[in-house]
C-alpha cells in the first residue's frame, strides 16, 4: 500500500479516490508531520492554475487532458529515488517545481497550438471568476475554478476569511432566474480558510451566478443560513 505520505501531494491536488481522500484525511488528524507538508502545499492547485493561465485566457477552452498530464508529471517526480533514507519532505520540495515547470510547458504549447480563433465559438470548459461579499461587511473572499463536463460542473474553490468558524457548514449553489442548485457543502479552518472541489448537476450555461451560503450553527441550537460570497458569470 502506497504510504499516506506519498500521496500527500495527490491529495491537494485533489488526484485521489473517495478511498484515498478519507485515508489522507483522517491520517492529517493524527500525524503532525504530515499535516505540516499538507500546510506547505496547500497553495500548489491555486499555482498551477496561475501557471497554465499564463498561456491561455478564460475566454478559450482548454484541452480536457491538460490537468491529467500535470498530474502525471508531478505523480513521476514523486516516485522515491535512491537512496532510500531520503526524507519525503526533500522528494516532496523537488516535486513542486518539476510540477510548476510542466504547467508553464503546457502553459507555452496552449499559447502556440491554440491561438488561433475556431470558426464555430463554443463555451470555454474552464471558466474562473472571483467571488466578492454579500450582504454584512467582512473580508472574506473565495476565488472559483468551473469545468464543465458530461455530469455537470466541477467546482474548483478556494476560500478565506469566512465569517463564522469550523462548527458552521458553507454550501455552494448555482443560481438562476427561480431556482438555485446546490455544488455541495463543505468547512473550513480556525482562520475560515480552505481548499475544497464540488460537483454540481448543472452545466455551465444553465445557471448565471454561484453563491456561497454560510448556515450559522448558535449555542442555542438554532441555525441561520446568511449569503455572504457571490459572483455572476459573464
Amino acid at each position: 500500500m502506497t504510504h499516506v505520505h506519498e500521496d500527500i501531494g495527490a491529495y491537494v491536488l485533489g488526484a485521489l479516490d473517495e478511498d484515498g481522500t478519507r485515508r489522507v484525511a483522517a491520517h492529517l488528524k493524527d500525524c503532525t508531520d504530515c499535516a505540516a507538508a499538507h500546510a506547505e502545499l496547500a497553495g500548489l492547485p491555486a499555482l498551477l492554475d496561475m501557471a497554465v493561465a499564463t498561456g491561455a485566457s478564460d475566454e478559450e477552452p482548454l484541452p480536457p487532458a491538460i490537468e491529467e498530464r500535470i498530474l502525471d508529471r508531478f505523480a513521476r517526480e514523486r516516485e522515491p529515488e535512491p537512496p532510500k533514507r531520503r526524507r519525503w519532505r526533500r522528494r516532496l520540495a523537488l516535486a513542486v517545481p518539476s510540477a510548476l515547470a510542466g504547467a508553464a510547458v503546457a502553459a507555452a504549447a496552449l499559447t502556440v497550438g491554440f491561438g488561433f480563433k475556431q470558426e464555430t465559438p463554443r463555451p470555454p470548459s474552464q471558466y474562473r471568476l472571483v467571488m466578492k461579499p454579500i450582504g454584512p461587511a467582512h473580508n472574506a473572499s473565495a476565488r472559483a475554478g468551473l469545468r464543465t463536463t458530461e455530469e455537470g460542473t466541477v467546482v474548483r474553490l478556494w476560500v478565506n476569511n469566512l465569517p463564522g468558524g469550523p462548527q458552521d457548514v458553507y454550501e455552494v449553489f448555482c443560481d438562476a432566474k427561480g431556482w438555485s442548485a446546490s455544488a455541495g457543502t463543505f468547512r473550513v479552518d480556525a482562520k475560515g480558510n480552505g481548499y475544497v472541489i464540488l460537483t454540481s448537476a448543472v452545466k455551465r450555461g444553465q445557471y448565471e451566478s454561484l453563491r456561497i451560503v454560510r448556515r450559522a450553527h448558535f449555542p442555542s441550537g438554532q441555525i441561520e443560513d446568511y449569503d455572504i460570497l457571490g459572483a455572476k458569470l459573464n
